[in-house]
């Protein structure tokens, strides 16, 4: 196997590990306009859901 395709074996994880943390990182930094995260805004949105759930759950 010659040097090059040795280096080129390895490319994928790298760029797969760059893009996970490019995902990541924009997931913890604050919307423009409302200061919170997209992280922030999906964890209300389920406690919402679940509260409303819930609540259709306990009505007999």
């Amino acid at each position: 196997m010659s040097t090059a395709m040795k280096r080129q074996r390895g490319a994928a994880a790298t760029e797969y590990l760059v893009g996970l943390a490019i995902v990541i990182a924009a997931l913890f930094v604050p919307v423009p306009g409302s200061g919170d995260s997209l992280i922030n805004w999906f964890m209300e949105t389920l406690s919402a859901f679940q509260a409303s759930t819930t609540f259709l759950m306990s009505i007999p």
